[in-house]
């Protein structure tokens, strides 16, 4: 494996000044305090990198691809109005590192936050849906929060297990891309849960009278080894039998 990834959660908000982010995250976070360039949990002494950016008017178009549908166009409005970009940035690559990540940013959420993307992974979510994935925080959650799935026209593929320390998946077969979904989905979750040793030529499938895929454990060319959505840990390729 290359170098360890990185996650990166970028949370839009409407605060007047730094001082009164500082300020709102010191009162509001229950627990988290901003000093310098780190945002800081008090009880567990843990630290992520947190970079403000003033007003960018690109935001809006990015988190409306990233939420696909799932961002009203009041929430949407509201990020369009957002008076600084945070991006809080932390050690992908574990279960325990993204568990971090999510509390850290749903303590933004609390101090004004307005939504969340997963910049390593281009998928966003709401403030209320956030909060939902924080509540628990089971395995199923931190899929939810940090992997989207994408694809068509036979090939259907997973982005974002990297901020969790497994591979992607690639299915590649002419299948409704409803079903492409469930097959990856199911098939990520049994990586979360299980952990299982895999190799190639090996077959998965859903349920026992499921259609069944070959494995193929490849490296990530998709993206290259620089961008924020590269998977050090590759990809499993599920082949059609």
């Amino acid at each position: 494996m290359s170098k360890q990834p990185e996650t990166v959660l970028a949370i839009p908000g409407q605060w007047a000044d730094r001082s009164e982010l500082v300020m709102s995250i010191a009162s509001q976070s229950d627990g988290y305090l901003f000093a310098g360039p780190l945002l800081f949990h008090v009880d567990t002494k843990t630290g992520w990198t947190l970079d403000v950016v003033e007003h960018d008017p690109e935001v809006l178009k990015s988190f409306a691809l990233a939420g696909r549908g799932r961002l009203s166009a009041e929430e949407l409005a509201q990020i369009n109005q957002h008076t600084f970009m945070l991006y809080l940035v932390g050690p992908g690559g574990s279960v325990e590192s993204a568990s971090g990540l999510l509390h850290a940013a749903q303590a933004l959420l609390k101090s004004g936050g307005l939504a969340v993307k997963v910049e390593s992974a281009g998928t966003a979510h709401s403030k209320a849906r956030w909060a939902e994935l924080c509540s628990e925080a089971s395995l199923g959650d931190l899929l939810r929060a940090y992997v989207t799935y994408v694809g068509g026209g036979g090939e259907y593929y997973s982005c974002g297990m990297h901020n969790l320390g497994f591979p992607d998946a690639v299915v590649e077969a002419e299948i409704p891309p409803q079903e492409a979904a469930e097959l990856i989905d199911t098939f990520l979750g049994f990586l979360l849960s299980e952990n299982p040793t895999l190799n190639d030529g090996e077959t998965f499938s859903i349920a026992a009278d499921a259609p069944r895929y070959r494995l193929v454990h490849e490296s990530n060319t998709r993206f290259e080894s620089d961008d924020l959505f590269f998977n050090p840990f590759g990809v499993w390729k599920l082949i059609s039998v």
